[in-house]
């Protein structure tokens, strides 16, 4: 392995799965592919007795946890930028990734390298598939969680000028729901102080003000919600269904 300086870093963008299978080793075509459904996370991406991360994912987090920046073979002729923690000790580095507020996805073996032999010769790879993703508000273990203070997850949406919150504690089941005006948005925000904030994609467009606000004054990280999320009316059904209600008018 070969030590790099970070700040000389060139940005490698992912490649199309046609390009994968020409230019890559089968394990970077497996990571590539993996990595292309989770782009907005740190992919931590079991090999053996370590979780290791390439790229881009692996200068941020060689930053992030002070911990050395390698490499291991060549992507299109440079090196490809490597970090690892150990598997049995990496919950202290999640920690620390989701209390700065990056996502995670937990990539895993899901079968061993005799199992691969197997299935598919002596060149087979073991399979992967992502088990878990973690992010900032979705924080369930205790040693992840800040003693005695909530982890929010807070939604907004925009109706008629006026916003539309709820959040929740997922570690304790707490969940909240309140509408405001703009002018009371920030002390709301301020008091519940979420860790991680869900935003329809014309929000985060639209409103440059709300998206200063989270980052600047709530230190918030910001996700979007997906198309299926926003649905109004399918959110009015989850809702009747979790309260077990003909109705939201109930």
């Amino acid at each position: 392995m070969v030590c790099m300086n970070n700040s000389n870093q060139k940005e490698l963008p992912l490649m199309g799965a046609k390009d994968i299978t020409l230019k890559t080793t089968p394990m970077f075509q497996q990571y590539l592919m993996i990595k292309s459904e989770y782009e907005e996370c740190l992919l931590f991406f079991r090999m053996g007795d370590f979780y290791e991360l390439f790229f881009d994912d692996a200068v941020t987090a060689a930053n992030e946890l002070d911990i050395a920046l390698t490499s291991r073979g060549q992507y299109d002729g440079n090196p490809v930028p490597m970090c690892g923690v150990p598997f049995h000790a990496y919950v202290p580095y999640l920690q620390k990734l989701t209390h700065k507020g990056y996502k995670v996805a937990i990539c895993e073996q899901t079968e061993n390298p005799e199992e691969a032999k197997k299935r598919g010769g002596y060149k087979a790879i073991v399979r992967r598939e992502v088990i878990r993703v973690v992010t900032p508000g979705t924080l369930i273990d205790d040693i992840l969680l800040q003693p005695k203070i909530n982890n929010f997850l807070l939604s907004i949406i925009s109706v008629n000028n006026d916003y539309g919150l709820s959040w929740i504690d997922i570690s304790v089941g707490d969940l909240y729901t309140q509408s405001c005006t703009e002018d009371d948005l920030l002390a709301i925000l301020a008091t519940v102080r979420p860790k991680e904030v869900l935003l329809s994609a014309e929000l985060i467009l639209d409103n440059k003000k709300l998206i200063t606000l989270l980052e600047n004054h709530i230190g918030a990280s910001i996700s979007p919600l997906t198309k299926n999320i926003s649905n109004i009316e399918k959110l009015k059904k989850l809702i009747c269904m979790y309260f077990n209600v003909k109705s939201i008018d109930s």
